[in-house]
């Protein structure tokens, strides 16, 4: 994968590339037809390793939850989601930035700037309503989606909960704390008190931002 990343963003940045590495090799392979603008290039992960990766190469990084949480495996997909639900669960804001600061440094390391990576997540639910809806929908997330004892998941970089005006302020301190940029709404279904519903997020909470 690093070698990939390597052959890829010097393809984009000076139109053609060399590589001899041990899994790809390239000689004045030259980026055709050759854009106007640059492509850019977006790593996925959480672990250590791709973080460094992604502060060397990547233009986006979408930032997945924090590895001291547990881990991403299983024999099956399924097996592999229960895991990865656990840790965005567990994953706290405070996390994160402790995460992208990995990231910052990795990419000034490579001659970069912290600020060339922008950051991404999901957003697996939003959770809509009062206080004490708000603590039903933690307890069926923790229950069905999770996996995990009842607790406050109000931290969770992956989760939005309460009214409008709260979930904007949210994404804000997200904004502030590790330098989220974009946000990917998705469409998980199961939870009844956060259905999907990226038509009521867009017309509520996005004019906030």
């Amino acid at each position: 994968m690093e070698e990939v990343l390597s052959l890829a963003r010097a393809l984009f940045l000076d139109g053609s590339a060399t590589a001899n590495g041990t899994y790809i090799s390239a000689q004045d392979l030259p980026l055709s037809p050759r854009p106007e603008t640059r492509p850019r290039i977006l790593v996925g992960g959480g672990s250590d390793r791709i973080l460094r990766m992604a502060g060397r190469y990547a233009d986006i990084l979408d930032l997945h939850g924090d590895p001291r949480h547990g881990k991403v495996a299983g024999a099956t997909m399924a097996q592999a989601r229960v895991g990865d639900a656990r840790r965005r669960a567990l994953t706290t804001v405070e996390e994160l930035a402790e995460r992208a600061r990995l990231v910052g440094a990795a990419a000034v390391d490579a001659g970069r700037m912290p600020e060339d990576v922008a950051v991404s997540t999901q957003i697996i639910y939003a959770a809509f309503g009062d206080s004490s809806r708000v603590r039903e929908a933690e307890r069926e997330l923790c229950e069905g989606w999770a996996g995990i004892p009842e607790q406050e998941l109000d931290r969770s970089a992956y989760l939005l909960f309460g009214e409008p005006a709260q979930m904007a302020a949210a994404l804000a301190e997200r904004q502030q704390a590790y330098g989220l940029s974009r946000i990917t709404i998705m469409a998980e279904s199961g939870i009844e008190l956060a259905p999907p519903d990226p038509l009521r997020f867009c017309r509520a909470v996005v004019p906030l931002l």
